[in-house]
Order: C-alpha cells, then structure tokens, then sequence
C-alpha cells in the first residue's frame, strides 16, 4: 500500500492539493480549502530525489491547477519543513500554516496568506514556537481561530486559542475540561460557534482513547457527548470535522476492528442536540475502510472521502450523506495496478467539492498527488 495513504489513515486533518507537476516526486500529505468553486488552495509536504522534505501548494483557477512557490522561513540547523494546514474563505484569501523543524527536535511554525496569485507571510501569533500548533479555521476573511498545545507541559491538552482579526492576533489560554486531549479537526461557522473533534485519555496519560467532541461558544469548550462508537469497533481517532450551521454537523474518524477489516470509518451527525455514529466497512472484502475528509454544506449534504481496499491495495472512496443516510459515490480508478486515496475534500457550495490525495504502484514510497471534483453526480480525476 503507498506510503502516504497508510500515513493519511492516522493523520487528522485540519482544514482541506494538486493536479499538476510532474516536478514533484511524492506528496507525504495535503489538504485543501476553497475559497469558490474555481479558487481552491491545497498545501502539504513533498519528497524529492534528494531526499528533502519542502512545503508544497497548489492553487486552483477556473478548471486547472497550478503549483505554487512556498518561501520558507530561514531557521538556523533546519532540516525540513511542511505546510500543515489552510482555510480559504475567498478566491482572495487563506490562511496557511507550517512548520520548519531542525535537527535538535525544535519546531517552529510560520503562518502566510494567499491573496490568490502569491503567498506573503505574517507575523506567528504570540506563544507559538512554545506550543504544538493543532488545527486552524477560517470564519471571513482575516478572520480566523488557532488552537493550540502547550509544548511545556507534557500532554496534549489544548491551552492557546489564538484569534486573528485584520493582522493582529489575540490570545487566551482556555484548556478544555479533560485530560489528556488532543484536537484532531476544527471548523468554525463564527468566531462564537465552532466544534472540535479529537480524543481524550481519562484521568491519566495511558489507557483508554475515548472520542472527544465539543463546542466553543466564544469563552469556553463545552463537552458533548459522542455516540458510542458502533458494535465491533474500538474507537482510533477522529480524522475531520465540518458544519453547515450550529444544527448540522458531520465528524469523521477510524474505527479498529479485531474480527471484521482491520479498520473502518466511524461517521457521527450532529443535530443541534445529539451526536449519532454510523460506520462504514467498504464494500465486500474490505480490509480497511477509511475517511480522511468531509465537507457539509447543507443539512441534506456532506461529502466524505478516504480509501478503502485490501491489506494490499487501495483505491479512493467517497461517501455522500443525503439527510438521511450515507450513499457510496464511486471514485474512478487510476489505472491497473495503481493505487489511490482521497485525503482531504472542499466543498464551498453544494454539488461543487474538490478533494485532494495521491496515487501510484503499491509499493511507492513517494506518490503522486492526486485531484478530484465532485459536480453533485459524479467524480472526475486528475493526475499529475
């Protein structure tokens, strides 16, 4: 199986890369946000033949992709860096973040905004090189919200809220009331309403991952109660969240099964009031069943995608909610002997998505980034 899609299964994203360049010779991992229908934003990682791990993005205009030039802030001892996460909320404008790590194990994050033609960095909110930087969302333009945990105090409970209005940033230290959490996906319908997906260790630093999922209402985190995870399945992870309103929500994750695959998809919707869980296994002979990304855009839409196949192969899925249940909508193959995956999906507007992944021989270490739109029917592939 591709490298980059095993890494994609246990990855959570934050926010939604690419069609074209031939340059590159294996994404590790992307997402993709879009600010229209014909303006998306995708960023990520790649490998090149030299070995190097430098950021990579891609901008959708109209009908192509096009790569696009990432400047990496100079850090002393530097060995690689990576953008981690974007949020669109127009053709003119998205936030992205990175890191650039060194060989002594620092970490140090670097934020830019795209104006739709280039990148331009601005200034780290405070703190940032003091935490691990979790997930990030946009509400309008210079508008958006930063979670974050604080690096020195050895659990991954979220502690920084970071609030970016114009080019200031604000900051609070608000922790959520678990122990042992880590923030998985966030989205955000105002600066006063967002949830927030990821999982939680009771009490102390081992023992059992439970779901976590909750609200934040502007001044606090309030905890809500997952569905139980459904029979046969222990819960993994939370892999993507996504709101059309405060009364609509869909949470994506991985499920672990001992007897049945050995991973399927856990889907939670979210009503205003309650969380219920579905899973998904793929179709007949699936040995994992996996969802990376979703993106609602209505209370009778959501458009999910990942992987499925066997321990050997995989090939890109995608799940469509209708308002009252999940359809599977068939992504087409890349070809024989060709696998693929779907990491992370956009949709600005319903029936109007664009999803990112890889694809390439099953025993590729560096795969090709991978493109698909989703038109309300259909998919239609576009590789590199």
């Amino acid at each position: 199986m591709l490298g980059s899609v095993v890494a994609a299964s246990t990855a959570g994203a934050a926010t939604r890369a690419p069609r074209e360049s031939s340059t590159i010779a294996g994404v590790t991992s992307t997402v993709v946000s879009c600010g229209s229908p014909t303006a998306c934003l995708a960023v990520g990682a790649a490998q090149n033949s030299e070995g190097d791990v430098p950021p990579v993005a891609y901008a959708l205009e109209k009908t192509k992709w096009k790569t696009v030039a990432v400047r990496v802030p100079k850090v002393k001892g530097a060995i690689a860096a990576e953008l981690d996460a974007v949020s669109c909320k127009a053709a003119t404008y998205c936030l992205a973040y990175g890191d650039t790590w060194t060989g002594d194990n620092n970490d140090y994050p670097f934020f830019l905004t795209w104006n739709g033609t280039s990148f331009t960095r601005i200034a780290a909110p405070p703190h940032a090189d003091s935490a691990v930087l979790q997930v990030i969302d946009c509400t309008g333009v210079r508008s958006c919200l930063v979670l974050g945990a604080g690096a020195e105090s050895n659990i991954d409970t979220t502690e920084f809220i970071w609030t970016l209005s114009g080019t200031r940033w604000t900051t609070r230290k608000v922790s959520l009331p678990v122990a042992y959490a880590a923030i998985t996906a966030l989205h955000c319908t105002s600066l006063t309403f967002c949830e927030v997906a990821g999982d939680y260790q009771p009490g102390t630093s081992g023992g059992t991952v439970n779901p976590l999922l909750a609200a934040w209402n502007g001044n606090r985190f309030i905890l809500q109660s997952a569905a139980a995870v459904p029979s046969g399945l222990d819960f993994g992870e939370f892999t993507d969240i996504s709101c059309s309103s405060e009364r609509n929500c869909a949470a994506v994750g991985i499920g672990i099964s001992g007897t049945g695959p050995a991973y399927s998809s856990i889907m939670e919707k979210w009503n205003g009031a309650t969380w219920t869980a579905e899973k998904w296994s793929g179709p007949k002979g699936s040995r994992r069943a996996v969802l990376t990304g979703v993106s609602c855009t209505s209370a009778t839409n959501c458009v999910a995608v990942g992987f499925d196949g066997t321990g050997s192969a995989s090939r890109a899925a995608s799940l469509v909610w209708n308002g009252t249940k999940w359809l599977t909508a068939g992504v087409p193959s890349v070809g024989k002997r060709l696998d693929s995956a779907l990491d992370s999906v956009s949709c600005p507007k319903t029936g109007a998505c664009e999803a990112i992944g890889v694809y390439g021989p099953a025993t590729a270490e560096n795969p090709k980034p991978l493109a698909a739109g989703w038109n309300g029917k259909a998919w239609k592939l576009t590789t590199a």
